[in-house]
């Protein structure tokens, strides 16, 4: 069975070899809090849940992972007809409570987060806002969800002397003609204080990537 992986998963003796680059992982989950005891957690665009894993790993309560329909695909079935998240959750014994909190995949667009009907105090937001053509109402939504802090991860373009946005024809940016746009450090920090956010500080960049963390 062909099994596609996005993350680097490195677990006790389950080691999976995924698509990204490991350095990449690392600089965003050594971004992240060392301690998530109490808190519900959201992972969007998800896909096989790494960073949902850290989270309940770090002693979170509850998180839910959300990838779209599509995830469905891309997270294999096993003969027990179980997602990708369910399997790696199952294997590293974490289903069932002994490292943190239940982790759930909900399979929804990351424009539908409304439709969750809950908050959450955590929101990870994660390589998605540069793929999204309406990403103010995304973020937006993001905000309304989110009741104390959300990370947020992405590409930037070089910084200029005003807040800008740069388009991308088709395929521009790392011939993914997926990607659409993407803002200066200026740029997304005015966007995010518009959305309402009040503190955010910029955690780290590596290589064209960003990091922030955005308080209410």
């Amino acid at each position: 069975m062909m099994v596609k992986w996005y993350h680097n998963i490195d677990v006790g003796d389950l080691y999976i070899k995924g698509e990204t680059s490991q350095e990449h992982q690392k600089f965003i989950v050594s971004n992240l809090p060392k301690d998530f005891s109490g808190k519900t957690v959201l992972d969007l665009a998800a896909w096989d849940g790494y960073y949902s894993y850290v989270a309940s790993l770090r002693g979170a309560k509850i998180v839910v992972a959300v990838d779209d329909a599509s995830a469905e695909e891309r997270h294999f079935k096993t003969e027990n007809r179980q997602t990708a998240i369910e399997y790696l959750y199952k294997k590293i014994d974490l289903l069932n409570n002994s490292c943190g909190g239940k982790i759930h995949f909900t399979p929804i667009d990351v424009g539908d987060i409304n439709k969750l009907k809950m908050t959450f105090d955590i929101v990870f937001c994660f390589g998605i806002y540069y793929h999204l053509e309406d990403v103010y109402s995304f973020f937006k939504k993001c905000y309304d969800i989110c009741n104390e802090t959300m990370y947020v991860e992405g590409h930037f373009s070089v910084e200029t002397e005003y807040p800008t946005f740069q388009i991308y024809d088709i395929g521009e940016l790392n011939n993914d003609p997926t990607n659409v746009w993407s803002p200066t450090k200026k740029g997304l920090i005015k966007l995010l204080k518009r959305i309402g956010f009040k503190d955010i500080i910029v955690l780290g960049t590596f290589s064209n990537r960003i990091m922030l963390k955005c308080s209410k």
